[in-house]
């Protein structure tokens, strides 16, 4: 990843090429998912200008707020330079516990009041079971994972990308 940070750091402004031309040739999907490091570097520049549009995860709490903001700027100048649109489709507020402290509800009013009427904000409860569906390698849809709650979320996430 460090190598290819820094040829696409040398490659100047236009580092979209490269993995736009990998998903270009990946014709037998009809949805490709990019999970990209959280950061605002090339790889990320190249991730974003190489896909139709973001889910971006958050957490609730005032530094995802103002990481939130950054990205925003982000992506305002990649518009500029590639002449392109990026759209977001939707927030996922992860790791909300309930019940809710007075931080996380200000939180969550500000990713709902931001991008009220214009994408949808989805919550995503602290679950253990998630994670350990992560770790036995399997879906949480698998038949073998645990009961959550979440599936529903997830399902109705997959549903609006599907969509779009």
């Amino acid at each position: 990843m460090f190598r290819l940070a820094q040829d696409l750091i040398a490659s100047g402004m236009r580092p979209r090429l490269r993995l736009d031309n990998v998903l270009t040739e990946a014709t037998d999907w009809d949805v490709i998912l990019v999970d990209a490091p959280p950061s605002l570097g090339p790889l990320n520049d190249n991730v974003v200008l190489a896909t139709d549009g973001l889910i971006v995860p958050v957490e609730a709490d005032e530094s995802s707020q103002l990481a939130l903001n950054h990205l925003l700027r982000q992506l305002d100048t990649l518009e500029d330079n590639y002449d392109t649109r990026i759209d977001i489709f939707g927030i996922i507020v992860s790791n909300v516990a309930y019940p809710l402290d007075n931080e996380q509800e200000a939180a969550i009013e500000w990713f709902e009041e931001r991008f009220e009427n214009r994408v949808p904000v989805w919550q995503i409860r602290n679950r253990v079971d998630i994670k350990r569906a992560i770790q036995s390698g399997y879906s949480i849809f698998h038949p073998d994972a645990e009961d959550i709650d979440m599936e529903d979320e997830y399902s109705q996430i997959a549903q609006e990308v599907a969509n779009v």
